[in-house]
């Protein structure tokens, strides 16, 4: 058991972990949502405090520990640095959506980014709390099946010794 937490501390072991609960359906969008939600809030009060771009992403990356998202940061801060403006640098990168690169891409041109990052941060996590709410209504059933198939397994186990008794003694 703690070699499984001590793997699991390891950048390969998360790496791994990261990309596989990616190919996960559902979860992998859930997943991200909550990522990039925190992403866009940290980006938001980050650059409403008047760090500039560069080191706000260098401290959203050391914020994040979801090596995916991680990952994409780190190449748009190799990106900023070559010359490339916010909305180029995260082309390439698959975890942030259309939308995302979009509301970015004008708010450079407005000079708006940390409104729009606020504005991203609200919509994402509005949209998160509806997807988390459907999972919800979708677990829930399950769970209510899986406890009930439980408890009918465990009766039917208890009672069974008991009327094959009741056969051979009557």
């Amino acid at each position: 058991m703690l070699s499984f937490f001590s793997a699991l501390k390891r950048i390969s072991v998360k790496r791994k972990l990261s990309w596989f609960v990616l190919k996960i359906p559902f979860i992998n969008d859930l997943i991200k949502q909550v990522y990039v939600t925190r992403f866009a809030m940290t980006m938001s009060l980050l650059l409403a405090s008047r760090v500039n771009l560069v080191k706000a992403l260098e401290l959203s990356a050391g914020m994040i520990n979801f090596i995916p998202i991680k990952d994409g940061v780190e190449m748009s801060i190799q990106q900023l640095i070559k010359g490339a403006s916010f909305a180029e640098s995260l082309i390439g990168i698959s975890v942030f959506d259309n939308k995302l690169r979009t509301h970015i891409k004008i708010a450079e041109s407005v000079n708006k980014l940390p409104e729009t990052f606020a504005s991203l941060a609200d919509e994402y996590q509005k949209e998160l709390d509806h997807k988390t709410s459907l999972f919800n209504s979708f677990l829930e059933p399950v769970l209510i099946l899986l406890v009930a198939s439980v408890v009918g397994i465990v009766l039917v186990s208890m009672y069974l010794p008991l009327f094959k008794m009741g056969t051979t003694v009557g």
